[in-house]
């Protein structure tokens, strides 16, 4: 007796109707004509329900039925085959226009945007570029809200840091990252700003590109127009009065001659990133770099240890010491206490509120030391 109920394929497939981009849009119906198998478990349930009508219990049913009980089900007359063949090969063929058409994913080696958004260009190897036209909004959105205080190119300026340099745009994403410090509490508490996100994005692309010229075009710069950038008197006055450079540095010392050691470009360098140089070899310890930075352990009982720091948490403290070994202390409370050393730390500071007008100056003053 044959059953109303049609005969599934085994592990027939879940039908998926369609599916999401990375970009986040719907893409064109996929799995029952993209799914080979979707076509045979139609065909299976076609050739189960092999009645026509709304009434699968109607005359050409039950026709079929003792047909087929007494021939066979290989006996089935021409006129239903037919019909069915070609159905079959109709769906077949839509789920082929459908892959051709793109609706599918992209298989490996397929043609970028393809199967999802392109690919992040690169500059440099490393950074993010941004398109030109949020870069040119940017830099007129820049100098609406931020010029005053941040200066000519983010440099730094009347009230404001360097923003090239800044932690806060090195780190940032698409404007994100900028955002959140906008609304913190240190910023609204200078200069309260209300901006949209696609306008602080595209102030982010400008300032992302203003890096992008400070790292990758670097060398391209002649120790001539770094030397035309400045004034030396200038400078001169910055390193003994606002820049607080004689505290710690000698013209007749320490810096004696540095302008023919060092041409224009790496003086300047230096100014921003004094800590330049190689590491030890192997074999004896090397001599302490006198610009290391050092840490001193002051016990309990008030003998103090200083050495390289090596790690320094909460908990523990290791210090490496002048004959290369190494020393820790279990921490409880802040005990015992450490006291972290920089020798350079000014020109750490002094990157906070250094000027570009301030550094060229400074490094043309410098070039006259020899």
């Amino acid at each position: 007796m044959l059953t109303k109920k049609p005969v599934l394929a085994p592990h027939a497939p879940v039908l998926r109707i369609n599916r999401q981009t990375p970009g986040g849009r719907a893409s064109a119906p996929i799995g029952l004509f993209q799914n080979p198998a979707w076509l045979a478990y139609i065909a299976v349930a076609l050739i189960s329900f092999r009645g026509t009508g709304s009434s699968p219990r109607g005359p050409q049913y039950e026709t079929a039925a003792k047909h087929m009980a007494k021939n066979g089900k290989d006996s089935m007359t021409t006129n239903f085959k037919t019909p069915l063949l070609l159905l079959c090969a109709a769906l077949g063929c839509a789920a082929l226009a459908l892959a051709q058409g793109g609706g599918g994913r992209g298989g490996r080696g397929a043609a970028p945007g393809a199967g999802g958004p392109p690919p992040v260009q690169l500059i440099g190897g490393r950074f993010k570029a941004y398109p030109q036209d949020a870069v040119s909004r940017g830099l007129t959105g820049y100098n609406t809200s931020c010029g005053y205080c941040h200066g000519a190119r983010g440099k730094g300026g009347n009230a404001g840091p360097d923003l090239i340099t800044s932690d806060v745009t090195l780190h940032d994403e698409d404007g994100v990252g900028m955002a959140e410090f906008l609304k913190g509490a240190a910023h609204q508490k200078a200069v309260k700003l209300e901006l949209a996100q696609p306008a602080i994005f595209d102030i982010a692309a400008y300032l992302h590109s203003r890096v992008i010229v400070a790292a990758v075009t670097r060398e391209e710069a002649h120790p001539d127009e770094v030397l035309k950038a400045g004034d030396a008197k200038a400078g001169e006055a910055y390193f003994n009065g606002a820049g607080g450079c004689a505290k710690c540095h000698q013209v007749d010392g320490n810096l004696k001659g540095i302008g023919a050691k060092y041409d224009p470009i790496t003086l300047q360098d230096r100014i921003v990133s004094p800590r330049a140089g190689g590491r030890g070899g192997r074999g004896a310890p090397a001599a302490r770099d006198p610009n290391a930075i050092t840490a001193t352990v002051t016990l309990p009982g008030g003998k103090t240890v200083t050495g390289l720091p090596i790690r320094i948490t909460d908990f523990d403290v290791t210090l490496r010491l002048d004959d290369g070994s190494t020393q820790t202390w279990a921490r409880e409370n802040g005990i015992p206490k450490v006291e972290r050393h920089d020798p350079l730390q000014a020109h750490v500071d002094i990157m906070t509120k250094l000027k570009d007008s301030d550094m060229h100056n400074l490094t043309a003053y410098l070039a006259t030391l020899k």
